[in-house]
């Protein structure tokens, strides 16, 4: 299945998701603009589930405002992130571009950054439960890393 030049808009709430993919989903999203908005966690893409294969490519990709925000979070998947300009947003306390969790995500030529000015910032956060457990690690190859005042990047 693919998912080609939509806009997606997660609203509003205490967790908005433009996009949540699980067990097992294997789309092709392509040249989408995908937006979480504001209120509380907000996430552009949330992949949740061990074996979601989604393949991200040319799309833009924003993560909202709220106290936390996230472009894309993997909690757990394989997904392929190409092309993509992905913006963590504007989180109170806390933004990510890419937060990784158990994955073996190929993450390659894409623009990263996060729009806000406060609470703590990363291009790509990845949970260091997997480098002490000898888990799966993503490929990152190519990315652009935009970086600004309090950032933290890897």
């Amino acid at each position: 299945q693919t998912l080609r030049l939509n806009t997606i808009d997660g609203g509003l709430g205490s967790r908005a998701y433009g996009v949540y993919l699980s067990s097992g989903a294997a789309p092709v999203m392509d040249r989408n603009i995908i937006k979480a908005q504001g209120g509380g966690w907000h996430y552009g893409v949330y992949v949740d589930s061990q074996g979601t294969a989604a393949t991200l490519r040319n799309n833009l990709i924003q993560g909202g405002t709220g106290p936390s925000s996230y472009g894309i979070y993997v909690f757990n998947g394989d997904p392929k992130i190409y092309n993509n300009t992905i913006d963590g947003g504007d989180g109170a306390n806390y933004t990510s571009a890419i937060y990784l969790g158990n994955n073996n995500a190929e993450i390659v030529n894409n623009i990263l950054f996060n729009s806000g000015t406060s609470g703590v910032r990363f291009c790509i956060q990845e949970l260091s439960y997997n480098i002490l457990a000898n888990l799966p690690r993503p490929q990152l190859l190519a990315n652009l890393l935009c970086l600004e005042a309090k950032s933290l990047c890897l």
